[in-house]
């Protein structure tokens, strides 16, 4: 392992501590450990589309090219995005909007890099006992589909004002007023589009490079 991984592992290793922390000391404000957040996840449509997702991402595994794609981060990796990434793009999105502080703001930063990344530098580093070259490739190629899953994930349906994202709502979040699918499915549908076309590219470069 190079110097430069040496200190970025000791970085992530150091600010997730910390973030164990800052979490536990505001656990009474986070969201993630209340019981309207869990009831707001699990709503039927919210569910139904992990499910799909999750078994859309462990179907292509076998034709990734990519060698560190297994079925173990095919799973743990889904389940922590489903899990807070409706969370910690709220919480970004109320910072600026200085509904949050930046304790919660580093809370959310830690767990979503986490989600997306240090667990899975992690588990290689376990794995292989070297740390991955794609490191800096997976935060990049892994961001996007966090973003779009933490939007998705939120979206919901008020009569006054139509189709929002329900961290914008003061009450957020709040699962007795969510709408049901086909309220949201005009915006539902487009990141839909995204995340299965880009699923779709691992197998296509399967085929296409195994001829």
């Amino acid at each position: 392992m190079s110097l430069f991984l040496k200190a970025y592992f000791v970085y992530w290793i150091t600010a997730s501590f910390i973030a164990v922390i800052v979490i536990f000391k505001n656990r009474k404000r986070i969201p993630l450990f209340s019981k309207d957040y869990w009831k707001f996840i699990v709503k039927k449509w919210k569910l139904l589309s992990f499910v799909a997702a999750i078994l859309s991402i462990i179907g292509v595994t076998p034709f990734s090219t990519d060698p560190t794609w297994d079925y173990v981060d095919s799973v743990f990796i889904p389940v922590f995005v489903y899990i807070n990434a409706p969370w910690t793009i709220g919480i970004i999105y109320k910072y600026f909007k200085k509904k949050a502080d930046i304790e919660l703001l580093y809370s959310a930063f830690c767990v979503s890099m986490f989600s997306i990344c240090w667990s899975y530098d992690l588990y290689i580093l376990i794995r292989d006992g070297q740390y991955p070259v794609s490191w800096m490739v997976n935060i990049l190629g892994s961001s996007v589909p966090y973003i779009i899953a933490g939007l998705y994930w939120n979206l919901d349906f008020r009569k006054e004002r139509g189709i929002i994202y329900a961290y914008t709502e003061d009450d957020w979040p709040n699962p007795e007023i969510q709408a049901d699918f086909k309220k949201v499915f005009r915006y539902a549908g487009a990141y839909i589009f995204v995340i299965a076309y880009m699923v779709s590219l691992f197998v296509y470069n399967y085929f296409y490079i195994n001829g």
